[in-house]
């Protein structure tokens, strides 16, 4: 099983790009295996194509680190992935 996070940068539009092309062609590990892709997971910044999201974050320093405690100040998006 797997994750595919395309565009966490909304400036990064061939990551996401790669990803949906990805789904859309239906390419997959093998016939047992799952994979969750999320081409756009930062929205406000990928129609801004701008690094960080609406509140000026940078979604990929905002992410939890295994082991630690949870952490309230996760933006949307970080929680949502």
């Amino acid at each position: 099983d797997a994750l595919l996070v395309g565009a966490i940068h909304g400036n990064e539009i061939m990551a996401g790009g790669m990803c949906q092309y990805l789904g859309d062609e239906r390419i997959f590990l093998d016939s047992e295996s799952s994979i969750v892709l999320i081409p756009y997971p930062n929205p406000d910044a990928s129609r801004k194509q701008m690094r960080r999201n609406a509140n000026n974050v940078d979604l990929n320093r905002n992410f939890e680190i295994l082991g630690d405690p949870p952490d309230s100040n996760l933006e949307p998006e970080s929680q949502t992935i």
